[in-house]
């Protein structure tokens, strides 16, 4: 009698673990099963949207460079012969400075290290304040307020005009997230003491003589052979 009320009891336990356990595999496969929602679909949907505005922030190429036939190439100055065809926003030969920048100035002046060491300070000057963003501090803000004067100075005096600036700022600020940090840059400037601001002194030449330096040293390379 004992034996058949202890394998009743067993069954009945057998019974129950299988309920169990056939109950949670039968929610599992619900919840697999399941279609996504609107809302999740609508967030997958969104994805490509979400990647394509981090593409915009970190931006593309403005730069074209002209269609040159070998014997046109050829005859260019070595030092651009020697450049990438096509522009990237890369550096690719490690100078600090965007490749596609590079090339737009080298093919706007060939045979111009002055010109191009103009366009070079301006250039450098206006991504470094479009990625700084005004997230520094007042020292580093007076530094670059300074040292956009200096470009800005040697740009006008080397025969530019704000039509010229801004071709250019429009080949920097390949991104909103660029210009918006320019922008902002130049509007933490209002917070500076006057007295701060007034320390900032421009020489009469504004041009970076390093840069010029290295333009002329490029005007005159030719590869070893």
């Amino acid at each position: 009698m004992k034996f058949f009320k202890f394998l009743i009891f067993g069954m009945a336990l057998v019974i129950a673990i299988l309920i169990a356990v056939l109950g949670v595999d039968t929610e599992n496969s619900n919840i697999i099963e399941t279609p996504p929602s609107s809302t999740e679909s609508a967030t997958t949907d969104n994805q490509p949207q979400e990647s394509g505005k981090d593409s915009a922030q970190e931006g593309g190429v403005n730069v074209e460079v002209p269609v040159l036939s070998e014997k046109e190439r050829a005859a260019l100055p070595p030092f651009i012969q020697a450049m990438p065809l096509k522009p990237t926003v890369d550096d690719h030969n490690g100078n600090w400075f965007r490749d596609d920048l590079e090339l737009y100035i080298a093919y706007k002046f060939p045979y111009s290290p002055k010109s191009r060491a103009a366009f070079i300070q301006v250039a450098k000057i206006m991504e470094r304040m479009g990625t700084d963003a005004g997230q520094t501090g007042t020292s580093r803000q007076i530094t670059l307020w300074r040292d956009e004067q200096l470009a800005l100075k040697c740009f006008y005096d080397s025969g530019f005009n704000d039509d010229d600036l801004a071709e250019l700022k429009n080949l920097v600020f390949n991104s909103e997230h660029m210009r918006d940090g320019y922008h902002t840059v130049v509007e933490k400037r209002a917070d500076i003491p006057q007295r701060l601001a007034d320390s900032i002194v421009i020489p009469e030449d504004g041009c970076d003589p390093i840069i010029w330096e290295n333009e002329v040293a490029l005007q005159e390379w030719s590869p070893a052979r």
